[in-house]
């Protein structure tokens, strides 16, 4: 009996202990990284991102002129690989975080892409 008694004792200490979660500093740091990585590119002029809420995060690349889609769904996978390969754990950056994007002209001031990240697919609105 006792040695079921320490069994669920310990049990319910490592499921209490395993409730991993990301920090806001963690977040914070790992978009930084992909907009400093991000305006390394040469499509790219400048780069913003804002996490509000703890929650929801916008992130804005400003391009110099029109891309292509093709351009535009390369510069988002590079964005959330570069924000995702700063994280100990995607999963749940994934289920925590409404992450919307967007891709604005410098030339014309016009965004020419936006779409959000949904848990493992990018949605994209053309």
């Amino acid at each position: 009996m006792k040695q079921i008694l320490v069994s669920i004792i310990i049990f319910l200490l490592l499921v209490g202990c395993n409730d991993r979660r990301l920090d806001f500093e963690e977040v914070s740091d790992a978009m930084g990284h992909a907009e400093k990585i991000m305006n390394d590119n040469d499509l790219v002029t400048t780069s913003a991102s804002s996490i509000l809420d703890n929650q929801f995060i916008n992130f804005r690349l400003m391009v110099k002129d029109r891309i292509s889609n093709e351009q535009a769904k390369l510069l988002i996978e590079e964005l959330v690989n570069d924000i995702e390969s700063n994280l100990s754990d995607i999963k749940i950056f994934r289920n925590k975080y409404d992450f919307k994007f967007d891709i604005k002209s410098e030339k014309d001031g016009e965004i020419l892409y936006k779409g959000r990240l949904d848990q493992d697919q990018i949605w994209w609105q053309f």
